[in-house]
């Protein structure tokens, strides 16, 4: 055997390897020879996908525990459990799995998924852990019997006071009010995920948003009205929201507004707002934007908006026309004005509007937005492209806007737009920087005959482009282009 085979820190990063690629020559390694075998099954425990093979370790002829010095062996190896599959193991271990020595049973535990319409509930008190730091529940969506929603809680609970590392946890599916209860009383977690729809109480929401600690914060409150939650906002303004910083919220335009005048100024950095108003207007963004910059002008480096909703045939028939009764509703687009709102964020990093109806982005646009966010690195506004018969009367972002991108935004690295690019080409201008860093770029469509020449006037443009993208980027002129931009490689940028 080579002598730097038996060097730990090597041994180590081939294992590694082995265990992303080649698991079963990481089950004979550990049979190779002794200096081998500690590292392998290090290796090979870190990672569970079941808790069933360390119960087996254990479970000494399919009746009763044995010595526990074996599943001890195992059981500190064990880093992150998942549950990617159902646990067949009988439930006749649910005495032994409660008895104090099996009580944080996986020392150095770190992350746990639980699945519980795949877990035996028998095997939940194992997974705790004084290094368990993430803990994310996935409950299902269907109704739960008692005892199992009784198990969980206790488990929950006992989670909360004996993993003093425990930081992060997460919810998806549908909470009894019982678990919502236990989620109200997480008063030392720093993060939050919610994705429990409808089985979200307003009590809940009202408990978490005045959590002392908490930091990030995720939550589905679309059913959720403001006056469900007006106790908590008649709370003095300094108790709601003391340490956020991360905030993924989706709600009603007003909820969202009286959650960001809660939050406390110059501390959030990462926003992701998805509206649930079922009337798309302009003016549901207004007073959104203009919290934003009140809260949040000095340290945002992370926005993204999001409204999805059904536009009947008749609205978008409609839309840039003067409505002919005071009873039909016309969806109105995000305009140039109220989007220039958002134009003091100067630290912001990466910005995404993915909206039903576009944003009005053209060209004059882009002239001031490329002023506004300097150390841009992501710009995303969508890539789906308009049917030709629904420009809205308003102009369009062309492809000459990329002269502005590649000369005023050169951090940006990824560009999406729901811009077209045809023939003729738009002319490039001599004096543009060739310190562009963009690396991705996504657009609408592509039309031409030339592919070559558009490959060559992206590449002038953006000389560190490796991937050019769209919605229909299989068809013969993107390949092409692809192609030629492959050919002509990428400049390295430092």
């Amino acid at each position: 055997m080579h002598p730097a085979l038996l060097i730990d820190e090597i041994l180590r990063l081939i294992f590694s390897f082995c265990l992303e690629c080649d698991r079963k020559s990481l089950l004979s390694a550990a049979r190779t020879c002794k200096a081998w075998k500690d590292p392998a099954l290090d290796f090979i425990w870190s990672r569970l996908s079941s808790p069933e093979p360390l119960l087996l370790q254990a479970y000494v002829d399919r009746t009763t525990f044995g010595d526990l010095l074996i599943f001890d062996s195992y059981a500190r190896r064990v880093k992150h459990l998942t549950n990617r599959q159902d646990t067949r193991m009988k439930p006749v271990l649910m005495t032994s799995s409660e008895t104090p020595q099996c009580n944080l049973a996986l020392p150095n535990l770190v992350t746990a998924q639980i699945s519980i319409p795949k877990y035996s509930t028998f095997s939940l008190p194992f997974i705790l852990s004084p290094n368990l730091a993430r803990l994310d529940v996935d409950l299902g969506f269907k109704t739960r019997a008692s005892k199992t929603d009784s198990t969980l809680c206790s488990y929950l609970e006992c989670a909360v006071t004996n993993c003093p590392s425990l930081c992060h946890v997460s919810f998806r599916g549908l909470a009894s009010r019982h678990i919502n209860s236990v989620i109200s009383s997480m008063r030392c977690i720093s993060s939050i995920y919610l994705r429990l729809g409808r089985s979200l109480l307003p009590e809940t929401l009202q408990a978490i948003l005045m959590l002392p600690r908490l930091e990030e914060l995720e939550i589905h409150a679309g059913h959720i009205d403001i006056d469900d939650l007006q106790p908590v906002f008649e709370c003095p303004s300094h108790s709601l929201l003391p340490s956020l910083n991360k905030l993924h919220i989706r709600a009603k335009s007003s909820l969202i507004e009286k959650v960001l005048q809660s939050v406390q100024p110059d501390t959030l950095y990462h926003l992701h707002i998805e509206l649930e108003d079922l009337l798309p207007r302009d003016s549901n963004w207004t007073t959104v934007f203009r919290h934003i910059c009140s809260r949040a002008s000095r340290t945002l480096r992370h926005l993204a908006l999001e409204h999805h909703f059904e536009v009947s045939e008749t609205s978008t028939s409609s839309m840039g026309a003067t409505p002919t009764s005071h009873h039909t509703f016309i969806p109105s687009p995000m305009s140039s004005e109220t989007l220039q709102m958002l134009n003091n964020l100067r630290t912001l990093r990466h910005f995404s509007c993915d909206i039903t109806l576009p944003a009005a982005i053209s060209d004059k646009v882009v002239e001031r937005l490329v002023t506004w966010w300097p150390d841009l690195e992501h710009l995303e506004f969508g890539c789906a492209p308009l049917a030709e018969d629904q420009q809205m009367g308003v102009a369009q972002i062309t492809a000459a806007s990329l002269t502005l991108f590649a000369a005023k935004c050169t951090k940006l690295k990824r560009l999406i737009l729901p811009l077209t690019i045809q023939d003729p080409l738009p002319s490039c201008v001599a004096q543009i920087p060739t310190s562009s860093q963009l690396r991705n770029l996504t657009i609408a469509r592509l039309k031409t005959t030339d592919p070559l020449k558009v490959a060559e006037y992206l590449h002038t443009l953006f000389p560190a482009l490796q991937d050019l993208a769209g919605p229909f980027d299989d068809s013969e002129p993107w390949i092409a282009t692809k192609h030629a931009l492959t050919e002509i490689g990428p400049s390295l940028i430092s």
